[in-house]
């Protein structure tokens, strides 16, 4: 929505490509969300989950092949078009270091994460807020810096 707000963010080139990465990766995330709701569904009340676990073990295996490359461009798309909007002086560089603190706390939690006990799923929302939370300033951002036609 920020980059529409902005005309002349369709010209700039390195912008459209890390929009169309975050924009796959946007895809990537929503597939995985049906993933995890299929997941759920199989353990309603009165079903007989093991007749699910072929296509779960499929789900969870062969199709998050599928899938990871496509979540990858979500925080590819993220840290690029972060990049981009830092050297476009639309945001300040703290924006992009947001990114490097996901992956820090990614990292950290991941580690230490059963040491302290702090819940792996914790960790990743930690890290998924950071990205959010740089994207939100970066909509915010441009948004805020919009054109007049």
């Amino acid at each position: 929505i920020g980059l529409v707000a902005r005309p002349s963010a369709g010209s700039d080139r390195q912008m459209c490509m890390a929009a169309i990465f975050l924009l796959i990766g946007a895809m990537g995330s929503a597939a995985d969300a049906i993933f995890h709701l299929l997941a759920y569904a199989m353990t309603a009340p009165g079903l007989d989950s093991s007749s699910f676990v072929g296509f779960i073990q499929i789900m969870h295996g062969q199709g998050l092949r599928f899938i990871l490359p496509l979540t990858a461009a979500f925080f590819v798309g993220s840290l690029w078009l972060s990049v981009v909007l830092a050297r476009r002086h639309l945001v300040s560089l703290w924006n992009p270091a947001l990114h490097g603190l996901a992956l820090g706390v990614g990292i950290a939690g991941g580690l230490l994460s059963p040491d302290v006990g702090v819940a792996d799923r914790t960790v990743g929302l930690a890290v998924v807020a950071l990205v959010v939370g740089s994207q939100v300033w970066a909509g915010a951002a441009l948004v805020g810096t919009r054109e007049r036609a």
